[in-house]
């Protein structure tokens, strides 16, 4: 596992007690999936994922199930620009 995941929280809401059902913000998604920021935005874009509910500052939140559902299909469909 990478510094970088680690540093990015990447595991702290798997290890919550709510797991997988706990919501996390964009960055948080990006470090799940081992992406950017700007990934996880056009996942949203091109509608591989919907927010499961918005911070206090109406702010997109996900759910790790649904941020790793997304990171599977952009693998399997190989997306261009």
């Amino acid at each position: 596992m990478s510094r970088r995941f680690r540093a990015s929280g990447g595991l702290l809401p798997l290890l919550a007690p709510e797991g997988l059902n706990a919501l996390v913000n964009t960055t948080q998604a990006a470090g799940i999936a081992g992406v950017s920021v700007a990934a996880i935005s056009k996942w949203k874009d091109r509608g591989l994922i919907e927010p499961s509910g918005l911070d206090e500052r109406g702010r997109p939140l996900y759910r790790p199930a649904d941020i790793a559902k997304a990171e599977r299909q952009t693998r399997k469909r190989n997306w261009t620009r």
